[in-house]
């Protein structure tokens, strides 16, 4: 594939997922955007990661794990807690555009109350940054019980990168392991 398909690929992803516009090496943040300063500058952002968990334990769910040089593990998890586990690499400029994106939705700054009644197996997904220094920042949404917009922005951005998988085979299928994380870099 050659390069400008590849850059093609990787902008239909983002506009899928309703990032136009998040896409692009420069990133002009708000002198006081907290995730800005958060992640670091954009030379940090190969030593970041994001990660999502979003796996109930009733319902099966996913969890994306996405290191900033573009190495992705995608965890889709079904019923009885059976997991299949897919890697995969995007391009410099795609993982650039979810620093783009956090920036821009200035994720740190949100807070998300927790609602003072959770019904039981209420789906509760967590976005996680962590920057360069190893720093780590979470956010939960409980169910549709809180509005978040800029976690939702996210949160659809990082679901999409599942449908890079439909023509991979599982690296590893098996029972779910709540505490596995992919090894560090």
């Amino acid at each position: 594939m050659n390069k400008c398909a590849i850059l093609l690929a990787a902008m239909a992803i983002v506009a899928a997922a309703g990032l136009a516009g998040a896409c692009g090496a420069d990133v002009t943040a708000k002198p006081d955007n907290a995730t800005a300063k958060f992640l670091g500058s954009e030379t940090d952002w190969a030593k970041c990661k994001l990660t999502l968990k979003d796996v109930q334990g009733l319902w099966g769910g996913r969890d994306v794990y996405l290191a900033c040089t573009g190495k992705v593990v995608i965890r889709v998890v079904g019923d009885g807690q059976v997991e299949k586990r897919y890697s995969l690499t995007i391009g410099a400029d795609e993982a650039k555009a979810f620093r783009a994106l956090c920036i821009e939705a200035d994720l740190v700054a949100v807070k998300i109350e927790r609602p003072r009644q959770v019904l039981p197996d209420t789906s509760h997904p967590t976005l996680i940054l962590t920057n360069a220094a190893g720093e780590k920042y979470e956010m939960t949404k409980w169910g549709d019980a809180t509005k978040a917009p800029a976690f939702d922005k996210v949160y659809k951005a990082v679901m999409a990168l599942e449908a890079k998988t439909k023509d991979l085979k599982p690296e590893f299928t098996g029972p779910y392991d709540w505490k596995w994380e992919p090894a560090k870099e």
